[in-house]
């Protein structure tokens, strides 16, 4: 059995002879170039949120915080259709909604910070692909406090908390958005750990499962 998270591992109850704990790679198709301009990636200020349309993800939080502050740029790109994007009544001029973007990977390049807001009493993630999409694009990130993001967010490149506190999110939002030493070491332990979660060693670590599964 292969888990995603050791989270995953301790929740589930199967009982199974092999039990092992590898965590989601990277996709081999979304890459980055190792020459950012992190002067230009800190002073855009605009926060990236990828995700479904889903309350339990932290909308309603992600609008708040726009609300709060006007000061930043927010971008919600969202596995929905067009129409339903339409549907929101969105009247705040920081905060652009995306139906499934296809220039995924240049919202990743461009962001001063990517979070992951989901309501930690509704939605516990297994894992939190986009925090490491992100990271691996120097990224900081903003994590949920529970489930498989507290294995993957440590403060060296960023934060877990509650998204109900969105006090909380605004203060280390502005936190790190003040001080560019203090975001562009973040950005930079932030890309060197999303290497540890890179596709060709999650290829290895599945080779090296199987290879010992079937030697037995």
């Amino acid at each position: 059995m292969i888990y995603v998270s050791h989270y995953l591992q301790e929740v589930e109850s199967f009982e199974k002879p092999s039990q092992i704990v590898i965590y989601n790679g990277l996709r081999a198709d979304l890459s980055f170039p190792s020459d950012f301009n992190l002067q230009d990636k800190f002073h855009n200020r605009y926060v990236l949120f990828c995700g479904s349309l889903k309350d339990y993800k932290g909308i309603g939080q992600l609008v708040e915080l726009a609300k709060k502050m006007c000061d930043y740029q927010f971008m919600a790109a969202l596995n929905c259709e067009p129409e339903e994007i339409e549907q929101l009544a969105n009247s705040l001029d920081n905060l652009t909604f995306l139906s499934r973007p296809d220039n995924l990977g240049r919202l990743y390049e461009d962001a001063f910070l990517v979070v992951n807001l989901s309501l930690p009493d509704q939605w516990v993630e297994t894992f939190g692909l986009s925090l490491l999409e992100g990271m691996a694009a120097g990224c900081p990130v903003i994590g949920p406090p529970v489930g498989g993001p507290m294995e993957l967010v440590t403060e060296e490149v960023g934060k877990n908390i509650d998204s109900r506190d969105v006090d909380q999110l605004e203060e280390y939002i502005r936190y790190l958005g003040e001080n560019y030493i203090l975001w562009e070491i973040k950005s930079r332990a932030a890309a060197e750990r999303a290497e540890l979660f890179g596709a060709a060693v999650y290829q290895q670590n599945i080779s090296v499962f199987f290879s010992v599964l079937f030697s037995k």
